[in-house]
């Protein structure tokens, strides 16, 4: 008790200093930095220069955060009715999206993994690949 008074007197001192609460303000990103151009440019030349070589291979690869799957409502919209969960249950399978794209023969691979995407999971979906 004598704690959560010590606090609301800490907090009404700092109010009183015109340390109030107040909404943190979101920075906009930098449109273009002055060396984008360039950038992009020996990225350009780098692509180019590796589709030119018979014995490289250039991929894409990139993972996004996991998902839980079940019955929960996203807001999305149906034309069946469906009942969606009140929760997410703890129980249910969270599967992580993967992909590897292959630019020079426009493929894309999507995998969902179950397990953790460690760099031996990546090996393995690697190797199914090809």
């Amino acid at each position: 008790m004598k704690n959560c008074l010590q606090l609301r007197l800490l907090d009404n001192d700092l109010n009183q200093l015109g340390y109030g609460l107040k909404q943190v303000a979101k920075t906009k990103p930098i449109k273009e930095i002055p060396e984008t151009g360039a950038i992009f440019k020996e990225v350009n030349r780098i692509n180019q220069e590796a589709d030119d070589q018979p014995t490289t291979l250039r991929i894409s690869m990139d993972a996004k955060v996991g998902i839980k799957v079940g019955e929960f409502d996203r807001g999305g919209k149906t034309r069946v009715a469906t009942v969606a969960l009140d929760h997410d249950f703890s129980d249910c399978p969270t599967l992580t999206p993967y992909g590897i794209f292959l630019p020079q023969e426009s493929e894309l691979f999507l995998f969902f993994v179950q397990s953790k995407l460690t760099a031996d999971c990546i090996v393995k979906i690697k190797l199914i690949v090809g």
